[in-house]
């Protein structure tokens, strides 16, 4: 016993000792390591949230007074409700006071739904803020730089881009920081810059999302109608790549690509905006910073089979792709001198007003990876191709809805599915079986013909009687997602269906992503069945 007292205070001073070292070590590191090495990766799996926070501890803050000289937006309670912007948690328009320079009116406001945090602003007809009509304000951050750094390498190539602008929002009378306001790329946008035949539209290029599977121009169906027939055409494999060609701006697609690649991880994710010139029928790509939630799925292992996606081998594309990037590394240096004054005075405003030597530094290695990495990288087109994969259901813009009467359809599946496309949203195609949103309730047993593909979009909700089965004898694809599911439950609680069997003959593909599926397995067989497809993939289901 007295030994082991006599042990203790050694071992405190050891403790002591070990810490005071560490606390040592740091102070050096931060007092004679130049910004640069800092501001780059460390290793041991320290992150750069606890790197600022040792060099808040260290590093000398100057206050910079540009953040005084920033345009203030003023945002006043709901007209209907009284509450302020913060508290909004719907996802519906409200009508509030809003006064910046020049302007002070009723507008309608409501959250964004792509980035949390971020809300629409549209403004009456006529009265608008430096001639914008509607603009998002989110959040600025870190990140912004970046997408402020490809504003000015786009305008350079000249293709249309929102600008982005630093404000101070005070909603209901309380500074909430620095945001960045972004006007809506919309019909409005296209016209006051030029583009009188313009026609605003978003599309998606990543497959594992269920929804937006064709583009669609709001307001404009013969457009729309225009535009989805040239898409699913490429998409389908039934057009040459001479007259894909013919359907983009191949200048700007070029440019675009370029811009994508120095996008880094962001690259094709999240919803993208394009533009349809009507009388030329030609799309032309658009450059508008990520989302928030882009990246929620991860990099993008494939693409959906698109116009865009399908032209990225293109000979004539990699000629103008080489052009551009040749075009914009002989402006280097301007570029380079351009983007450090921007990084100057953005920095103290995105830290809150400090001049941090460390964020400095770390703008000047985002420039460096921007300019001297990824815009020389001589296989940077290359590096952005995937594999292509087929859009689920795509031949729906083909001729009119029609039930398929292959002989394998067993003639109660006939009926019960006409039965159905009258009763209901689901349309049948020859070549696609497509549940959208909606409730759907399967009295018997639903056996789909052989090849013919079953897709089932986000929102729909499958209700199968008690002892029914769903076969499918092609390929399944399962779109939900993790806010908006797939739901296949009994229509009777306590009476169990018997469940859905997939039967391939070696050569599909099933995909099942955001399946809540409960309640089956009537008579000891498998609630979901899979068997005689070549792949199948399954993520983010609850069975």
């Amino acid at each position: 016993m007295k030994r082991s007292d006599e042990r203790r205070p050694i071992g405190g001073k050891a403790w002591a000792i070990s810490i005071t070292l560490v606390g040592g070590l740091l102070v050096s590191v931060f007092q004679f390591t130049d910004a640069w090495r800092l501001a780059g990766r460390w290793p041991m799996g320290v992150r750069p949230g606890e790197v600022d926070a040792y060099a808040a501890l260290m590093d000398h803050f100057s206050t910079d007074t540009t953040l005084q000289r920033l345009e203030t937006i003023h945002i006043g309670p709901a007209a209907r409700s009284g509450s302020c912007l913060m508290d909004d948690q719907g996802r519906g328009w409200d009508v509030r006071w809003l006064e910046a320079q020049g302007l002070g009116d009723s507008v309608r406001i409501r959250p964004m739904r792509s980035e949390p945090g971020g809300y629409v602003v549209q403004l009456r007809e006529g009265n608008y803020l430096r001639e914008q009509r509607a603009f998002t304000l989110r959040k600025a951050r870190a990140s912004s730089l970046h997408h402020k750094y490809l504003e000015i390498l786009a305008t350079e190539v000249g293709l249309l881009t929102p600008e982005l602008t630093l404000v101070r929002l005070v909603a209901c009378g309380v500074d909430q920081g620095t945001y960045i306001k972004e006007e809506v790329v919309d019909d409005h946008f296209l016209q006051r810059r030029g583009m009188r035949d313009g026609l605003a539209f978003t599309c998606w290029f990543d497959p594992r999302v269920g929804h937006s599977l064709v583009p669609v121009i709001r307001g404009d169906s013969a457009a729309t109608t225009a535009l989805q027939r040239w898409w699913a055409a490429a998409s389908d494999g039934v057009t040459t790549d001479q007259e894909l060609a013919k359907g983009v701006d191949m200048d700007m697609l070029a440019n675009w690509l370029l811009l994508q690649w120095m996008e880094g991880d962001e690259a094709f994710a999240g919803e993208l905006d394009m533009a349809y010139r009507w009388e030329q029928r030609q799309v032309v790509p658009l450059l508008r910073s990520p989302r928030r939630d882009a990246q929620v799925l991860g990099p993008l292992p494939t693409y959906r089979t698109t116009p865009i996606t399908a032209l990225l081998d293109h000979a004539e594309l990699k000629v103008r792709f080489r052009a551009a990037q040749d075009a914009l590394v002989a402006k280097r240096g301007q570029l380079r001198e351009r983007m450090e004054n921007l990084a100057r005075s953005w920095v103290p405003l995105l830290s809150d007003g400090r001049n941090n030597t460390l964020q400095q530094a770390r703008a000047a290695r985002l420039l460096h990876t921007i300019l001297d990495d990824r815009l020389v990288d001589r296989a940077a087109l290359d590096r952005l191709t995937r594999p292509l994969e087929p859009v689920p259901g795509i031949g729906l813009l083909f001729g009119p809805s029609v039930t398929s009467t292959t002989g394998n359809l067993v003639t109660a599946s006939q009926d019960h599915l006409m039965e159905l496309q009258r009763m209901t949203k689901l349309l049948v195609t020859p070549d696609s079986v497509v549940f959208p949103r909606g409730r759907y309730k399967i009295g018997r047993d639903l056996v789909l013909p052989a090849g013919k593909q079953l897709v089932l979009l986000p929102g729909a909700r499958l209700e199968l009687a008690p002892g029914v089965r769903v076969q499918c004898n092609g390929p399944l694809a399962i779109l939900g997602t993790r806010i908006n599911p797939v739901f296949i439950r009994p229509a009777r609680d306590g009476s169990p269906y018997a469940g859905v069997e997939v039967m391939g003959d070696g050569s599909g593909r099933c995909r099942i992503s955001g399946l809540q599926m409960s309640g089956g397995g009537a008579g000891g067989v498998a609630m979901l069945g899979i068997q005689g497809m070549a792949n199948t993939e399954v993520q983010g289901c609850l069975l």
